[in-house]
């Protein structure tokens, strides 16, 4: 069985035991008294990117593989929860890593995701590729861009 792997976006201090690293890391970012035992991480590494000594790179994302799909659901859940995670002072961000077909669907609804901000309408991206726009007391699903991007222009027109 393949487990979906879980991105964790630091900023290098793990040193060479990355696993390790992580497995620390984890319950002290979301509450240690959530990983009773410790959590059964398969695989982490750093995404190959640029060199170290460029300074526009800038962090290189952690790939983890979890043992465990409920401890990847707990960690997101309580990600989620939590808002904003902070490690020495560095913010830390945790997401389920996609594939590309998937990534490149939800990219699709980027121009509206920022329209929709700019006039302050609440949304959220579903998986895999569903946006939901709440407005008021309605909820509208859209599974195309072109249907949200439909919702915004009615928007514009009806907006002041």
């Amino acid at each position: 069985m393949k487990f979906d792997p879980t991105t964790l976006k630091s900023y290098g201090a793990e040193g060479r035991d990355v696993v390790g690293f992580m497995g620390k890391l984890i319950p002290l970012l979301l509450g240690k008294d959530h990983f009773p035992a410790p959590l059964a991480i398969e695989v982490a590494h750093r995404t190959p990117g640029l060199s170290k000594t460029n300074p526009k790179a800038g962090p290189r994302p952690i790939i983890i593989k979890l043992l465990h799909f409920n401890d990847k659901m707990k960690i997101i859940r309580l990600a989620r929860e939590k808002k904003a995670l902070l490690y020495e002072g560095t913010r830390i961000h945790i997401y389920p890593d996609f594939s590309a077909g998937v990534l490149q669907k939800r990219r699709q609804f980027d121009s509206v995701k920022k329209r929709l901000r700019e006039l302050n309408i609440s949304y959220a991206l579903l998986y895999p590729a569903v946006l939901r726009i709440h407005t008021g007391d309605k909820t509208l699903l859209c599974r195309s861009p072109e249907e949200a991007q439909a919702f915004v222009r009615d928007v514009d027109m009806h907006s002041p």
